[in-house]
């Protein structure tokens, strides 16, 4: 306990005299100058501010020694970034108003320790490497701000890029509120003496408390949870997602300089992920034509679900190493293959609990892409019946019936047995086949035949299966008000009625095919979405008594 107080009162010093450096250096505005006071008679911070900056975050290797620029080498960065943004003023990430940029002349916006840069320990930077790596392993991996939550304290505060640099501050006689952009987090700051929230509460942006020291405001910030990051912006670099830790305590410093500039100034200390605490000064321009876009952050929770099927279908490959390699080998026509991407051939397999000896139907095999997969994964010891009605065979003037020839032709697939009749006569009712799947046919089943059929053919694939078996269907999900039959869709809601009136369990609708850009409104056929579409996988099971 001693050697933490001893810390922290070292850390209160160390950041008290960097404060006192850092209005230093702006001393010649500010003492001529008087801040502004709100009805309460508090230094008035209120207003739309950004926190735009050409200054490294650390200071690079080249700059090592140098704490400050020259005049002539900020004005040469200044032109640069103004010459930079005409020249890319078509790209959607640019640097914006470059020419109001407010820069320092700071070598970096670290300041503490001397040589500008934040003392990491080891361990800290293998969590983060360690978590860069499993980003497809676990969404815990993915940092708060890729999944859309927060940027933390104090990552809120540094410059984010893109566009989304705002702030507006708030100011009650008992509250400071600062509105960020980013995340469209907001930080309530109460102005009291009261102590902080127990021990045992934990936030994502922690528990702040603030005081006027002059017309300085000082905020002190604890009760982190430990699952945050200390900075998440790109324009931290080396520090970008280092993990916070319960134990990170920040102290703020907000000071108005000028009548449109404030000076930001944090120290950070988390005795787990940092060998000693670090300080970093930024200045902040008033910009009362930036307007706050509402951040309607969606890309990290659809890129998520794609990031961890990746992983999903590595996991799959790597479960099964054989199946993986038979299915990439050469002998699989080139046509496959290049489905394969689409149709996740392996994670569909695994989630359905295809193994090798078991006795499988594909009804409605078409020209057979899933006839042959499901052949690779029964294996020698497996069956596969590729079941055809003749008006699948006679689709497109009989492109499916001449496919499966030339699949199945001598003896290609020698555990494959072609069975061309209809759902009536697939196979007697004693149950001996333990799974059956129907892949992007089943919506013709019923806006072509009507609801009898389609109850024929649900009882039809119940009375082959095993008890136990499963049952998938596959097929190009419709919305609820389209025309889903001139779409050649369905909505999934058809298919698991009938499912359940004869007999089956529902167990799942799976995502696993699904693509979010598709809007269910245009036919599967289209340009640019045909293979694409959005689909569904309907697992059904036959009660095992």
């Amino acid at each position: 306990m001693r050697l933490q107080m001893t810390r922290r009162l070292s850390w209160l010093v160390n950041t008290l005299l960097v404060g006192a450096a850092c209005i230093a250096m702006q001393a010649s505005a500010a003492d001529s100058w008087t801040p502004p006071r709100t009805a309460d008679g508090q230094p008035d911070l209120q207003g739309t501010w950004t926190n735009r900056t050409l200054t490294s975050f650390e200071r690079p290797e080249s700059l090592a020694g140098r704490t400050t620029f020259t005049d002539e080498e900020i004005a040469a960065q200044k032109s640069t970034a103004v010459e930079k943004q005409e020249a890319e003023e078509t790209q959607l990430f640019q640097i914006k108003g470059a020419e109001d940029i407010v820069l320092s002349n700071q070598t970096s916006l670290v300041i503490d320790p001397p040589d500008g840069r934040a003392p990491v320990r080891p361990e800290a930077m293998a969590i983060r490497g360690a978590r860069a790596a499993g980003v497809t392993d676990s969404y815990k991996n993915i940092a708060a701000w890729g999944r859309c939550i927060s940027v933390g304290v104090p990552g809120g505060m540094f410059p984010h890029g893109f566009g989304t640099e705002g702030m507006q501050i708030l100011q009650t006689a008992d509250q400071v509120l600062i509105v960020q952009e980013k995340i469209h987090d907001i930080r309530i700051i109460p102005l009291h003496d009261h102590p902080h929230v127990g021990p045992n509460i934990g936030l994502w942006m922690g528990d702040s408390r603030g005081h006027w020291d002059g017309d300085t405001l000082v905020v002190e910030t604890t009760n982190f949870h430990g699952r945050g990051q200390v900075a998440s912006a790109p324009a931290a670099r080396r520090l970008i997602n280092v993990p916070a830790s319960k134990s990170l305590h920040v102290l703020e410093r907000f000071t108005l300089v000028s009548e449109d500039l404030l000076q930001y100034e944090v120290t950070v200390d988390d005795p787990e992920m940092f060998s000693a605490p670090w300080t970093l000064v930024l200045p902040w321009s008033r910009n009362s034509d930036f307007e706050l876009f509402e951040y309607a952050c969606h890309e990290g929770n659809r890129s998520i679900k794609r990031m961890l099927a990746v992983g999903r279908a590595r996991d799959a490959a790597e479960n099964n190493p054989e199946l993986a390699a038979l299915l990439d080998n050469e002998s699989r026509p080139e046509d496959d293959r290049a489905r394969d991407a689409g149709r996740k051939p392996l994670q569909v397999l695994d989630y359905l609990g295809i193994e090798p000896g078991m006795d499988v139907m594909d009804i409605m095999a078409a020209g057979g892409w899933y006839t042959e997969v499901l052949s690779l994964a029964v294996g020698p010891d497996g069956t596969v019946v590729a079941q055809n009605p003749n008006w699948i065979l006679k689709m497109f003037d009989g492109a499916n019936d001449k496919a499966m020839d030339v699949r199945l032709a001598e003896n290609r697939l020698p555990n494959v047995t072609r069975l061309n009749d209809n759902f009536g006569n697939i196979g007697p009712d004693d149950g001996m086949y333990d799974a059956a799947i129907s892949a992007l046919n089943y919506h013709d089943v019923y806006f072509k035949f009507g609801e009898e059929v389609s109850k024929e053919f649900f009882d039809a694939v119940y009375s082959i299966l095993r008890p136990g078996g499963v049952f998938a269907i596959i097929d190009h999900a419709g919305g609820i008000d389209t025309n889903n039959a001139e779409l050649h869709r369905i909505n999934v809601n058809i298919p698991a009625t009938f499912a359940r009136e004869a007999g089956f369990i529902v167990e799942e609708n799976s995502r696993l095919l699904a693509n979010p850009l598709d809007s269910r409104t245009k036919k599967v056929f289209s340009s640019g979405l045909r293979g694409n579409t959005d689909r569904f996988i309907l697992k059904l099971r036959k009660p095992a008594s």
